[in-house]
């Protein structure tokens, strides 16, 4: 890949795949023992029109979170055998009701991203839940999402064995979101 043009200059040292917005941010894919990980940045996506951040559980979100989905090499190779579908759901809090974002993955590939009005419509194999702010500590990678998952601070009803066996596409599928600018 070539050189990037843009405000930080280092960009032009690293390659691969993941959005502006993270690069701007300073989200590179690693992790803490080596937070660069394979020096990899995202690039702007075609058809993800993300400069604005966009408010997070909504269905504009939602949208532009299946865009870099679909637009990451890295997550489709990493998740080339992945079946399932899952709940996201951003728990109730204050005044605001719980949204619950509907994610159907299939070998690399989110057929379907949109938020519901109930859970009542689709029974997933998945459904994670948790806060407003754990949602947006997983997304802008200040911790792990099998972390998350294992402390409890996101709640899971499904196999944490099939995720376990999945690790890389789970956290590719964090890029993902993380490639999306959003207003928390």
């Amino acid at each position: 890949m070539g050189a990037v043009s843009g405000p930080d200059e280092r960009a032009t040292e690293l390659t691969g795949e993941v959005t502006q917005a993270a690069l701007l941010r300073g989200k590179f894919a690693g992790n803490e023992a080596n937070p660069h990980g394979s020096k990899r940045i995202i690039l702007d996506m075609p058809d993800t029109p993300t400069p604005n951040p966009v408010p997070f559980a909504t269905q504009a979100w939602a949208d532009a979170f299946r865009a870099a989905i679909n637009n990451s090499p890295t997550y489709q190779a990493a998740a080339r055998q992945w079946e399932g579908d899952f709940w996201f759901i951003v728990d109730a809090e204050g005044d605001m009701p719980s949204v619950p974002i509907y994610l159907d993955l299939w070998h690399g590939e989110c057929r379907l991203c949109e938020v519901a009005v109930s859970e009542a419509a689709r029974k997933p194999e998945f459904r994670i839940a948790g806060s407003r702010r754990a949602w947006q500590r997983v997304a802008s990678r200040e911790i792990d999402p099998i972390r998350a998952l294992m402390t409890g601070t996101l709640k899971i009803k499904g196999s944490m064995g099939k995720i376990m066996r999945n690790v890389k596409a789970a956290q590719e599928l964090v890029l993902c979101a993380s490639a999306v600018s959003t207003a928390f």
